[in-house]
């Protein structure tokens, strides 16, 4: 039966269960729909909240049943203008709940859509090829000449040496990196073991890979015009613009721009691929050199065996150490490999730093050893160019401008990884705070937590404008200078020390040592970190000090 309509100024006699009934059962239905919102939520995103929230529409449900009581209490009678407030308000719920869901629903959307695009896909091969993409680079055109420093038996000492601190590092990483998760990186890393030191540490590495990627321009910039003058047989005159360093670093920027702005690491596997055959192609030369010399146009006679020195302590080396050290630097890249690895288990990880570090061996080893019994203590650091003038130089020659500038890439992605913790904005303690508000009784609270390991994400916008920092950056410093030979071996005596060998150590110990009790003995691998971590700092001291020296003597002591 239809009950008649209540005046907005005549009191209406109302039993006490009636509102107090009405005022219940909108309280239990919003308050299951805002949980079922918030239980969605944190499906999706997959967390806990911390931090306490009370939802405004609960006090107005808790305020009107107290109200509402009271008045019953009071004289058993209400208003209708009372009457009325109560159903506005039940209107106001009711919408926002919806409106709610359909918040929560469109987040869903976005999340999921965004997981799609973020979801690893490496895999041990695509992994293991970036790696040594990565590791082989310049490096091995000065193998030889610091083969040649500290004598041939040393020099294979030293590389295999340096292979196996390279190796300890990255597995020690990739150990800090498992307490991190999927979000982990130096910044992340230095968060849970020297929170203090963590943007210092990440702005470290953005400098060091970014001063390797200008040597990658400068290399382009040196090599591609003797490519022009090689394929043309000499034929271009010394003013054309195909012989300009100024034009060909221009046109390396503009070709290797579009690789730079991919978001993974995993993306790039192709064009490391494709890298990696001027690798090969390289190893080709120098050993086609080896066995068949021309007779007359070789620079200089192969070494006898009486004239091969095994064993030189001189003060060269301490230049030729970081060499040895910044041939196998490849750390910056660990903490990609293991986000957008399908599988980070510790097994596959292992599998991609031993596939990596073994293959980056052979190759130093076949061209060191090789070129330097081709040309003995004669050889130089660059040992594409000792060859006679030729097309089988030529191409060798493209072929290293086109590893270099592949390259690129993979030291512009850390180096933007590295910059954002530095530069991009912070919300608490790094991590994203979204709190779900729920509607609840009177005497209830709402706990939100941050997600375990999820550092707030690179905007479209901020990633645009580093990526683009990075780029003109390099392109200016790379045409404005003739040489970085100095400026690389401070880099590199600093740098890859610290990224290859010291911190890994120091992540570890400090890792280990806030898990054990105070007084727990050391463990083997903690002991192996300090002793990694001290290595890196004896080759940083030794060698920045060797280079100082030669830097007054050069300069007369003035």
């Amino acid at each position: 039966m239809r009950s008649p309509p209540i005046s907005n100024n005549e009191p209406v006699e109302a039993p006490e269960y009636r509102f107090s009934t009405i005022a219940t059962t909108i309280s239990a239905s919003a308050s299951q729909a805002a949980h079922a919102a918030a239980a969605t939520v944190n499906a999706v995103t997959g967390s806990t909240r911390t931090g306490q929230a009370r939802n405004r529409t609960g006090y107005t449900v808790i305020e009107t049943d107290s109200f509402f009581d009271s008045n019953i209490q009071d004289n058993g009678r209400v208003t209708g203008n009372e009457t009325d407030a109560f159903r506005n308000t039940d209107n106001s719920l009711e919408y926002r709940t919806e409106n709610s869901q359909s918040v929560v629903s469109n987040t869903q959307g976005v999340v999921a859509a965004q997981n799609h695009l973020e979801a690893p896909s490496g895999t041990v091969l695509s992994s293991s090829i970036n790696i040594v993409n990565t590791i082989l680079g310049a490096g091995m055109l000065a193998m030889p000449s610091a083969i040649a420093a500290v004598g041939l038996g040393f020099g294979v000492f030293l590389i295999a040496l340096s292979s196996i601190a390279s190796s300890l590092g990255l597995y020690l990483l990739s150990r800090v990196a498992a307490q991190v998760g999927r979000k982990s990186s130096f910044f992340a890393c230095a968060k849970i073991t020297y929170p203090d030191a963590a943007v210092w540490i990440d702005f470290a590495i953005a400098v060091k890979c970014f001063g390797v990627s200008i040597s990658y321009l400068v290399i382009c910039g040196d090599l591609l015009p003797q490519v022009s003058q090689g394929l043309s047989n000499n034929s271009l005159p010394s003013d054309h613009y195909l012989l300009s360093k100024f034009f060909w670093t221009t046109a390396s920027i503009f070709l290797i721009a579009p690789f730079a702005f991919l978001r993974q690491l995993n993306s790039l596997r192709y064009t490391s691929a494709f890298a990696l055959t001027a690798v090969v192609y390289l190893l080709f030369v120098v050993i086609w050199f080896y066995i068949s010399p021309p007779k007359t146009s070789m620079p200089f006679p192969p070494p006898t065996f009486d004239e091969i020195e095994w064993i030189k302590i001189s003060s060269k080396l301490f230049t030729a150490l970081p060499v040895f050290v910044f041939a196998f630097t490849c750390h910056q890249n660990i903490f990609s490999v293991y986000n957008e690895l399908i599988d980070n288990s510790p097994r596959k990880i292992e599998s991609v730093i031993k596939g990596s570090i073994l293959t980056s061996v052979g190759v130093y080893q076949t061209i060191g050893i090789i070129g330097y019994l081709t040309f003995g203590n004669k050889v130089t650091s660059n040992i594409i160019a000792m060859y006679p003038n030729g097309i089988l130089v030529t191409y060798g020659q493209l072929a290293i401008a086109l590893l270099v500038l592949l390259s690129y890439p993979l030291q512009c992605h850390p180096a933007r990884a590295s910059l954002d913790k530095v530069f991009g904005p912070k919300k608490g303690n790094g991590h994203t705070m979204t709190t779900i508000a729920a509607v609840t009784g009177p005497n209830q609270n709402i706990t939100s937590q941050p997600t375990q390991s999820s550092p707030l994400k690179m905007s479209g916008c901020r990633f645009t404008i580093i990526t683009l920092c990075l780029l003109v950056g390099s392109y200016i410093v790379a045409v404005s200078v003739t040489s970085l030979s100095t400026v690389l071996a401070f880099v590199g005596a600093t740098g890859s020390t610290t990224i290859g060998h010291i911190l890994p150590g120091i992540f570890y110990y400090r890792m280990r040592r806030n898990a054990n009790p105070p007084d727990a003995p050391l463990e083997r691998l903690e002991i192996a970190a300090l002793c990694l971590a001290s290595f890196g700092g004896c080759i940083m001291v030794s060698s920045l000090t060797t280079q100082l020296l030669q830097g007054v003597s050069a300069t007369g002591g003035h």
